[in-house]
């Protein structure tokens, strides 16, 4: 709404029924058009710096989901219509195309005036710090601050112990016999925690490979508290 108006069109007709009704209509799977003014790279490259240099390109679609589309409110002033949209989707969705998108299916024109994301994953905009928060003198930086573990609750989890948890601060393939403890379905997941005995998380772990050995439960993705030989000359010493 700050930059310029390239198109207008009349809106006058729109019931609140009529919002509804198109909104439901883009519910699911879709193919979406990223807008220019986006992070998303075209020959290596993200839209906003064509935008900005006013080079036209054509981006591709992609498919996005939308979960569900809650039509909040409807005011009509007589000129213009002004929507609140509570949104639901996956990831990758841009809430402008989508409002684009509406418009078109209502005949008229739309445009985004406000956007709050209120969730992301399992983190809630109530869980979130302010920027006066964080700057404020003495502020509780424990409180601020999130856990290896809490970053990826949302994810399922093993527990190792003992040689298991050596294995995979290593990051060997874990075996399905140094596991102790499972959480959650791992095979809805790209990925999952690997925690030892107190709950520490060591890695992130995905799939086994194809080729793996009978008994391998997954390989590592990501090592988050590494094996330190160190630590444990030091010990010895």
């Amino acid at each position: 709404t700050e930059g310029d108006v390239i198109a207008t069109g009349d809106a006058s007709g729109v019931t609140a029924e009529d919002v509804d009704r198109a909104a439901q209509g883009l519910a699911g799977e879709q193919q979406q058009v990223p807008p220019v003014f986006s992070a998303v790279k075209h020959l290596g490259r993200p839209l906003y710096e064509y935008a900005r240099a006013n080079i036209p390109v054509s981006p591709p679609s992609r498919t996005v989901k939308i979960d569900t589309i809650e039509v909040l409110s409807v005011d009509d002033d007589g000129n213009s219509v002004e929507t609140r949209l509570r949104v639901r989707c996956g990831p990758g969705t841009y809430v402008r195309s989508l409002v684009n998108d509406l418009g078109r299916e209502l005949g008229c024109l739309a445009c985004v005036s406000g956007l709050r994301r209120t969730r992301s994953g399992s983190f809630a905009l109530e869980d979130s710090v302010t920027i006066d928060e964080l700057s404020s003198e003495g502020a509780a930086l424990d409180r601020c601050l999130i856990s290896l573990e809490d970053a990826v609750r949302h994810l399922p989890s093993v527990a190792v112990d003992g040689a298991g948890s050596l294995a995979v601060s290593q990051g060997k393939p874990l075996l399905e016999e140094l596991v102790t403890r499972r959480d959650g379905d791992l095979s809805r997941s790209a990925a999952f925690r690997v925690l030892d005995g107190e709950g520490n998380l060591l890695a992130l772990y995905g799939p086994a490979r194809p080729d793996d050995q009978p008994g391998v439960s997954g390989r590592a993705v990501r090592v988050l508290r590494p094996f330190d030989s160190r630590s444990r000359d030091d010990e010895a010493s």
